[in-house]
């Protein structure tokens, strides 16, 4: 594993990786990533001693906070750190055709 600093955030107990892993290419931004590539990248990032994710619901309409959650599923805990963001409710709804998107496949 590659040791990569922690910091501490602000005057918190809270410390993260000082190198962290943003979740847009998760949630497919650009071009329709595989789920098992998704889920090795962030394996990857954690073996290269990443211990801090960023994603949010917008990325995908919520695919990269779901392939977020699997591929840390079995990861300790008390070792990451994940951040979001607040004050959107996604609500699945059917659209045909589905709305345009930077987010191919997005979860509709």
């Amino acid at each position: 594993m590659t040791a990569i600093q922690r910091v501490q955030v602000g005057k918190t107990a809270l410390q993260i990786s000082q190198f962290g892993m943003g979740g847009t290419g998760l949630g497919n931004i650009y071009h329709e990533v595989a789920e098992g590539d998704a889920m090795a990248t962030v394996s990857a990032a954690y073996g290269a001693g990443v211990r801090y994710f960023d994603t949010a619901p917008l990325y995908g309409s919520g695919l990269s906070e779901v392939r977020l959650g699997r591929a840390v599923a079995d990861f300790p805990r008390d070792q990451i750190v994940i951040s979001t963001k607040v004050g959107w409710s996604l609500m699945p709804v059917a659209a045909d055709p589905p709305p345009e998107s930077l987010f191919e496949n997005a979860m509709p």
